[in-house]
């Protein structure tokens, strides 16, 4: 049997009181030519918070230029799959738009809370992008879209939530003022995650620095170092940057998360 469809709508799921809710032209668009849903087919929708619903499709209309489609929402709502439990915020430079597209992809199928695209000294894009608020904010908006997308796909009730590109010292800072450990893949090695989680209280989440294809340069390590965030070993390979990412969220997840022994045998 194959998966439900599932759809994130705004607003909160209140079947009883709301049990009727468009959805919105892409929504549609996507529901009907691509899923190829029909009136009548069951499918999952959830309000990107973490709660989720049955729901059916009540009628498909074709106007002049677009669908229409209404959801019939069903009782009851429930507490779906969110975030690991990890908690673990990335903190990624920026690369080229494509390869940012895929590990923002990957971190959300992976149970990243958040995530912040950073500039680095060594982040190199090509014209005056940096300069470009117009332009970052588009990026933000299509880089949440496909954070929405990856919540459909891989059964999460929640979103991951993509901040707008700043700058790598004023993500890292308000990461520790959160209470977050701070960890940094450090190119040049250093103790494993393991050996650093083994002995800080990481309770309140995780935030983890991932470097551009040049690496962090030495005065960024050394104002990470004063913050309190600490370098650590992703092991004898050398990882693309938008490898890296992934790999740490897994590793995160693996050890302190949702895939840890201890909670898989929960």
């Amino acid at each position: 049997m194959a998966p439900r469809i599932r759809v994130c709508l705004e607003g909160p799921l209140a079947p009883s009181l709301a049990p009727l809710r468009a959805l919105s032209a892409a929504q549609a668009h996507h529901l009907a030519r691509v899923l190829r849903a029909a009136q009548g087919d069951p499918l999952v929708v959830f309000d990107g918070l973490g709660s989720e619903c049955d729901a059916v499709v009540e009628s498909i209309v074709q106007r002049k230029r677009e669908l229409e489609i209404s959801l019939r929402l069903l009782d009851p709502v429930r507490a779906g799959v969110r975030a690991d439990r990890a908690n673990v915020v990335i903190l990624q430079a920026l690369l080229k738009s494509d390869k940012v597209d895929s590990v923002v992809r990957a971190c959300a199928e992976l149970g990243a809370t958040g995530f912040v695209p950073v500039w680095t000294d060594h982040v190199v894009l090509r014209g005056s992008v940096r300069e470009d608020l117009d332009k970052q904010r588009a990026w933000q908006r299509d880089w949440q879209h496909l954070a929405v997308g990856a919540s459909e796909q891989c059964g999460r009730a929640d979103v991951m939530h993509v901040q707008a590109p700043q700058t790598l010292l004023s993500a890292a800072q308000r990461a520790r003022q959160e209470g977050r450990v701070g960890l940094f893949a450090d190119e040049q090695g250093g103790p494993t995650a393991h050996q650093v989680l083994s002995r800080v209280d990481c309770s309140a989440g995780i935030a983890v620095v991932v470097g551009p294809e040049g690496g962090l340069s030495r005065d960024e390590r050394r104002a990470l170092q004063d913050l309190g965030i600490i370098g650590f070993s992703l092991g004898p390979r050398v990882l693309r940057a938008e490898t890296a990412g992934p790999a740490i969220m897994a590793t995160l997840s693996a050890l302190v998360g949702d895939t840890r022994a201890e909670s898989l045998r929960a």
